[in-house]
């Protein structure tokens, strides 16, 4: 593997097979993968999906325990 840490971001709404690519895609490249997955409660722009899995469904069929999800609570911009 070439690198030992890679980061994709987005907000992966609605999940589909093209963020399940991306992620399979990344993680066959590094050690270990961070997922950030972007949503701003406070920009009704940029929701959270409210009650939906959003793109834990793609994550955890990354059958890989190098890959993590972290969602901010709040915005950090």
């Amino acid at each position: 593997m070439p690198f030992s840490l890679g980061l994709v971001v987005g907000k992966f709404w609605p999940p589909h097979q093209g963020h399940q690519l991306l992620l399979e895609t990344a993680a066959a490249q590094v050690a270990e993968l961070l997922v950030l997955v972007y949503a701003n409660p406070d920009d009704p722009a940029h929701p959270a999906p409210s009650g939906r899995p959003g793109c834990a469904s793609c994550i955890a069929a990354t059958t890989t325990p190098r890959v993590r999800a972290l969602a901010p609570r709040r915005s950090i911009l």
